[in-house]
């Protein structure tokens, strides 16, 4: 097998365990396995991205803890390298305005928070200010449906993104973010991909959510992790033929696919 170049991990109910902690597994277990997921990958010259829905200063600080030269904030709207950025967020571009306040300037979220009503979306306080990009929500909804009504309304340059269950877990809500229709961690993981030169079964990449499942196309092996089924039982009949589910969840789950995809391809 190919030589391990990359491995792209989301980072909540991901390589985060419980209360978002890195030092402890989904049950609120101390495990240092998520850490030595990371220095296997260092150690092992396999170049580690985070992807997550986070903004983005707040991936980048998790970046630079880690040791990671790249990465992907808001749910793919664009790839950070030392030197350069690469935003995916077209027909919107930041400048005198964010790409954030572009889409709210088209009343897309107002009409999502109607239509729902705040018994089943609303925005996801206090996450949801200060990002570049997308407008962060959580809910009881389907994320096709709602993009299918903001085609319908005249919202054709924006989609709803369903990244996974929220913690704590609330009513069986789950997070979403509103981005320009091109965005997705799928097409980040591809442009960081080809500009590093790696082979798409040179990577992996390892995800919780109907969101980090677009990565799949792009890498040889996507791993989910367990508590991903546990929180959404309807993902297995989503999983792509190089879709693995790992015995364990979060960190530990990120250490196994690590750990199984260096080994078998020594």
């Amino acid at each position: 097998m190919t030589k391990l170049s990359a491995l792209y991990v989301d980072l909540d109910n991901t390589l985060l365990g419980a209360n978002a902690s890195i030092m402890h597994d989904g049950e609120g277990r101390i495990t240092n396995l998520p850490f030595r997921a990371i220095e296997l990958c260092h150690r092992a010259e396999v170049e580690v991205v985070l992807m997550s829905g986070r903004r983005r200063a707040q991936v980048n600080e998790g970046a630079r803890l880690l040791g990671c030269s790249a990465y992907i904030f808001e749910a793919g709207a664009a790839v950070i390298y030392p030197n350069d950025e690469d935003w995916l967020t077209a027909p919107y571009r930041p400048g005198e305005r964010s790409v954030f306040e572009q889409i709210g300037a088209t009343g897309a979220p107002e009409f999502l928070l109607d239509r729902y009503g705040p018994d089943a979306f609303e925005y996801h306080d206090p996450w949801h200010v200060d990002r570049d990009v997308s407008h962060l929500f959580r809910g009881d909804i389907d994320a096709l449906e709602a993009t299918a009504l903001l085609e319908e309304h005249g919202f054709e340059h924006l989609r709803l993104v369903d990244n996974g269950a929220i913690h704590p877990i609330e009513r069986g809500w789950r997070a979403f973010h509103l981005v320009p229709k091109g965005v997705s961690k799928g097409r980040a993981v591809v442009r960081h991909r080809q500009a590093r030169g790696y082979a798409a079964d040179a990577c992996i990449a390892v995800g919780d959510s109907r969101e980090d499942l677009t990565a799949a196309e792009a890498v040889g092996t996507f791993w989910l992790v367990a508590n991903a089924l546990d929180r959404d039982p309807l993902l297995v009949g989503a999983l792509p033929p190089n879709a693995r589910v790992a015995e364990a969840g979060n960190g530990p789950g990120v250490y196994e696919a690590v750990m199984t995809e260096l080994a078998e391809r020594k």
